[in-house]
């Protein structure tokens, strides 16, 4: 079995949801990894409010799972572009996708979702955002491992357009 390390916690099973490879922790209980699992499968199907209530079990259970807190963020935009939400619904996306960029700094899709979101939403919609974050939450994610599938799957529930600024970002870096 290969190993991981995410922020130093030893992560050494893996399961694939299509073409998709998730890291677990190895003291991850069976039935949270099914729920993970199926959550994500429901994402993929656009079942989006089956997937919050999955994703919301593993997270009650374990919030310990970077790519928990990643799928919640994903799954909460419902497939539409970050610009068509509340401030309320982008705030809480943001929280979940900066839990799992603390838990593992080490993907470059979580800062690419979360520049997607604070460009598309708060950028868009005439909010000030403090400091200059985006291109700091780019450069993260320039110097972590790139996970095509993962990109591809983000691009495609995060209601990015294929000529959108989220697929030039992940272009530059591939």
């Amino acid at each position: 079995m290969t190993d991981f390390d995410q922020r130093g916690q030893r992560v050494d099973h893996q399961f694939n949801v299509g073409n998709i490879t998730i890291h677990i922790h190895a003291n991850t209980p069976p039935d949270i990894a099914s729920l993970l699992q199926r959550s994500i499968r429901s994402m993929q199907m656009k079942r989006y409010d089956e997937a919050i209530k999955l994703i919301d079990r593993v997270l009650m259970e374990d919030d310990s799972l970077s790519d928990a807190f990643y799928y919640q963020a994903l799954i909460q935009l419902h497939g539409r572009r970050p610009a068509l939400l509340t401030k309320s619904q982008a705030d809480k996306i943001c929280q979940s996708i900066e839990i799992a960029c603390e838990l593992n700094p080490q993907e470059a899709h979580y800062y690419y979702l979360l520049a997607w979101i604070k460009h598309d939403f708060y950028t868009v919609n005439g909010f000030l955002m403090p400091g200059d974050r985006i291109p700091a939450f780019l450069r993260s994610a320039s110097r972590c491992h790139i996970d095509r599938p993962k990109c591809e799957e983000m691009i495609l529930h995060a209601g990015a357009a294929s000529d959108s600024i989220l697929v030039k970002w992940i272009d530059a870096q591939l």
